[in-house]
């Protein structure tokens, strides 16, 4: 289960090769708008950091299982994605995320895995886009709570209530996007793989400004689906949110650790 939540409170959500881009009153009537038009309005949100320190609760549930822990997370852009998940106050395990690796220590059991990129992304169904910047970005905007695409191509856009919806299928995956009609901010991602019944939703609240002036939503609420895992439910509640001041991704390995394949 630690060895789940670590890896969930790093990619919170992942299905596909995705790619990252970066007037109205409450409660009337939204006009209609074009794809174009919403995807840029949507761009002045997008959040652009070089460093990130963060802090945040997390609450992972599985089938019939609860589990509570506090998750730290440091990241730079292009490069590195840290975290350390502490339980009661006691450091269980920390991860390692870069373009090409990935470390994971599970201080309970005295062991640690080094695995490649690619390996994690089979665990939590992301396909490679051939590109491993591009993969590790895709990872970096996830967590910022940048919205994603499956690719270029022509979106579909209808009205719901006071949202916009966006659609677009690629292949076999389909991608949902629900965007508030006032502010032009992500309201939650649908991913749906129809071949593998793979399906992953994540929805973004308590948005906040930070000092840099972006909106960052504070609060998480996510649910994946695939045959292999069965259903998982997770909430993020971030406390601490600290963006370009550079910081340091402390990561060794105790000779007395034993290593699993």
């Amino acid at each position: 289960m630690y060895r789940i939540i670590i890896i969930f409170a790093v990619l919170f959500l992942g299905l596909g090769s995705c790619k990252s881009k970066k007037d109205l009153q409450d409660g009337g009537k939204l006009r209609k708008r074009s794809a174009t038009y919403i995807l840029d309005k949507m761009d002045k949100h997008f959040i652009d950091a070089e460093w990130v320190n963060s802090k945040a609760s997390i609450k992972l549930i599985q089938a019939n299982s609860t589990l509570k822990a506090s998750v730290y997370l440091r990241m730079r852009k292009d490069s590195v994605i840290w975290a350390s998940v502490r339980k009661l106050g006691i450091e269980v395990g920390r991860l390692l995320v870069t373009t090409d690796s990935v470390f994971l220590l599970n201080k309970l059991n005295k062991t640690y895995e080094a695995r490649s990129f690619e390996h994690l992304q089979k665990i939590v169904g992301l396909t490679s886009s051939g590109d491993k910047i591009q993969d590790f970005r895709n990872i970096y905007n996830i967590l910022l709570g940048n919205p994603i695409f499956l690719s270029d191509k022509k979106m579909d856009v209808s009205i719901k209530k006071t949202n916009y919806i966006l659609e677009q299928k690629d292949n076999n995956l389909q991608a949902n996007y629900t965007v508030t009609g006032k502010k032009f901010q992500l309201n939650k991602m649908i991913f749906l793989d129809l071949i593998s019944a793979r399906e992953a939703s994540c929805s973004y609240e308590g948005y906040k400004e930070l000092e840099n002036h972006y909106l960052f939503s504070y609060i998480r609420k996510l649910k994946l689906f695939s045959r292999e895992t069965g259903h998982l439910e997770a909430e993020l509640n971030f406390s601490k949110v600290v963006l370009n001041q550079p910081t340091q991704f402390k990561f060794d390995i105790p000779s007395s650790y034993e290593k699993i394949d």
